[in-house]
């Protein structure tokens, strides 16, 4: 990749990143996807690692029933509580 090309790429980094919900309330209030989560199955390849991981330092063990609650709520589109 010439080095214009990279300047451009980087450029379309930059701005998706600008456009990132800064903080944690903010994270938490911004609107979410599913359709395209549901659609690229992100929920499977990214959040349920992230979940089980989580839960699994605070509970010890990987709990898979608690991982499916997560992700059932996640998928219906319940709101995130601080």
């Amino acid at each position: 990749m010439d080095p214009e090309q990279e300047r451009l790429k980087l450029e379309k980094v930059k701005a998706i990143y600008r456009k990132l919900p800064q903080g944690k309330q903010a994270t938490l209030e911004s609107p979410v996807d599913m359709a395209q989560l549901i659609e690229y199955n992100l929920l499977e390849k990214n959040v349920r690692p992230f979940v089980a991981n989580k839960i699994k330092q605070l509970l010890g063990v990987e709990e898979q029933a608690m991982i499916k609650l997560v992700l059932d709520h996640l998928k219906h589109g319940q709101p995130a509580t601080p």
